[in-house]
């Protein structure tokens, strides 16, 4: 295909330039310099790839040249500004050659080449397993790699080549009766026309022949291990063979045995712990969770096994509402302890002694191994006001809880308490924080005045920064009896791990914290031996829009101030009644469905609450 292209006086106006300066003459020689070569992969779907190609740059014709352009890349599209593009090309190399000449009878050409390669790695899809029996002792079996093969397939070329290891000329495998015992993990690589590789692993077990491969007793023992090397007790391993089940539980060096097992019987090993400790997992945990799923920093596999907490084959944002349960330790959290790998060892008519039956055990819920958790140099302090003065008949109180520090933080948690005798927990509202950060607090009925809280960053790389002596949030408590004096609230060392997560490499140190208390406002009296009358409300369960009466048990000399609050601690009304009389009659006609608080001052007397419910 030839095509003609009229291009630009951008290149004819720099030629007369260098002229000009004195680099070329006239005469010189036109030359037309086309875009590098380029290499591109395809695509995973189709098996091809869009091409896109600057316009020639040109120097030397003695006018605006005109282009023949000559070429096999399928699917041209020349632009205005003579750029080339191309869609949907096939694997293959191809060349695009451009031909210049002007009216002075000047004539120059040049050529790219484009390659398109098959960069896609194949499917690798291998079958569960093979099982294979032996007829003799000194009988060998040849196995294919096309024997453990489930249709792998390419997305580019129509054949593969298999083997059982990269490479390619691997394609044998022999069992004997060695191979007995323990299911063999079996390699199969997958290998396109292009040299791309992938592999899946199938498990291979091995028949011992009639009358097996040996006689007598066999013993087998091995360890249960941490991922990180450490040793793992109280881990319940089971052999299970014809002859029933025997189990046991692994010390503090996480070795177990099995002895005088009967040879060429069939047996199945497995390790199980559905409990672990509970401070196991922090709020770290949570902040690899999210990374993970929002691709910034892509877990271990094994990793991602341990955060698939629901056990649906995956992880998924579910499995961060799981996560946070088990960092608030609330006691429905659904805690599966530890998995094993493998899940379980299995033996065809033993025939030998085995001293490496070795499990790994993986805390679910850990995202990262704790030897690879960096100490952090900050340290984030979070404190209570030493002495904060509120008014000890208000039925709401919020208390700030105070940061220094307080930099490039990604997560952290920790716990509170306060006497449940006078406070009772109403909710905690973070500030400083922007959308997308993840934060909740969790109080136990059982445990009334107690609470534990965290918070974590959407991006693990980006901190949150708040100034020294700012709130990170403000607790709001319900007073549930008028207090004098003060009430102490804490950041309680009972267990419960506290931790601060810092950005960019997720260094974890724990914070300072600093307990405070809540002061009760004195009270001016104009007399010196004051009382307080007593009221009521009546009726205290009024519908919608009907009058309510306030009594006293006395005629106040002073007028009464009269303030009425929503249980939510805003003021909805105040008026002041008058003095010498002990009944005033109250409207809620503006009032909506509610608990609200009255509280009435009067001049030398303390200040006095009473509750009043109004419903639809």
């Amino acid at each position: 295909m030839n095509t003609m292209i009229q291009f630009s006086k951008k290149a004819i106006l720099l030629a007369i330039f260098l002229i000009g300066a004195g680099h070329f003459s006239i005469n010189a020689q036109p030359l037309i310099f086309c875009a590098a070569d380029t290499v591109l992969c395809t695509n995973f779907f189709d098996c091809e790839a869009n091409v896109e190609l600057p316009a020639p740059v040109t120097t030397g014709f003695c006018d605006d040249p005109q282009f023949t352009i000559i070429g096999d890349l399928p699917n041209l599209f020349f632009n205005s500004d003579g750029a080339v593009t191309a869609n949907n090309v096939p694997s293959g190399i191809y060349t695009i050659t451009y031909v210049g000449a002007d009216s002075c009878g000047n004539s120059s050409e040049c050529t790219s080449m484009v390659q398109i390669v098959d960069c896609i790695e194949p499917s690798a899809v291998c079958d569960q397993g093979l099982a294979v029996s032996l007829m003799s002792s000194t009988e060998s079996i040849t196995l294919f790699p096309s024997d453990f093969d489930e249709g792998s397939y390419d997305n580019c070329t129509a054949d593969v080549h298999l083997s059982f290891s990269q490479d390619i000329n691997d394609t044998t495998l022999e069992i004997d009766c060695s191979d007995v015992g323990p299911s063999i993990v079996v390699e199969i690589w997958v290998t396109d026309e292009a040299g791309n590789q992938n592999v899946c692993w199938s498990l291979l077990a091995v028949s011992p022949p009639p009358g097996g491969c040996c006689t007598g007793t066999v013993d087998y023992s091995g360890s249960v291990l941490l991922d990180t090397g450490d040793p793992l007790e109280d881990v319940e391993v089971t052999i299970t063979t014809a002859s029933g089940s025997t189990a046991q539980v692994t010390q503090t060096d996480g070795l177990f045995a099995f002895d005088d097992l009967d040879c060429g019987e069939n047996s199945t090993i497995t390790a199980f712990r559905d409990t672990g400790d509970p401070d196991d997992i922090t709020v770290l945990d949570l902040v690899k969770l999210r990374s993970h799923i929002l691709f910034i920093d892509i877990l271990p596999p094994l990793r991602v096994v341990a955060l698939d907490i629901n056990n649906s084959g995956g992880v998924s944002t579910l499995d961060l509402v799981f996560l946070s349960e088990l960092v608030l330790q609330i006691p429905t959290a659904q805690d599966n302890g530890y998995f094993f790998t493998p899940e379980l060892y299995s033996f065809n008519s033993m025939s030998g002694n085995v001293d490496d039956v070795d499990f790994t055990a993986v805390r679910h819920g850990n995202a990262v191994y704790e030897f690879e958790v960096p100490e952090a140099t900050e340290q984030t302090t979070f404190y209570f006001p030493t002495s904060y003065e509120v008014d000890p008949y208000f039925p709401v109180i919020e208390i700030p809880i105070l940061v220094e520090n307080f930099n490039d933080v990604v997560g952290f948690q920790f716990e509170f308490s306060w006497d449940p005798n006078f406070l009772a927990f109403n909710s905690l509202d973070f500030l400083n924080v922007p959308a997308g950060v993840g934060a909740q607090v969790y109080t136990d009925a059982n445990n009334p005045g107690n609470a534990r809280l965290y918070l974590f960053s959407e991006n693990p790389n980006v901190g949150l920064t708040i100034n020294d002596g700012d709130p990170v949030a403000f607790v709001q408590f319900d007073l549930l009896a008028p207090f004098y004096g003060e009430i102490v609230l804490e950041f309680p060392d009972n267990g419960y791990p506290a931790q601060v997560v810092y950005a960019p490499d997720c260094a974890v140190n724990q914070p300072f914290t600093a307990d405070g208390s809540i002061v009760d406002t004195p009270i001016a009296s104009t007399e010196e031996n004051s009382t307080s009358s007593t009221w009521q409300v009546a009726p205290n369960l009024v519908v919608s829009g009907e009058s309510v009466f306030l009594q006293t048990n006395d005629s106040p000399k002073s007028p009464v101030d009269l303030q009425v609050f929503h249980s939510s601690g805003k003021m909805i009304h105040q008026e002041r009644l008058a003095s010498y009389v002990n009944v005033w009659t109250v409207e809620t006609q503006d009032w909506s469905a509610g608990v609200y608080w009255l509280r009435l001052n009067v001049e030398g007397q303390d200040p006095q609450m009473t509750k009043l419910v109004i419903q639809n």
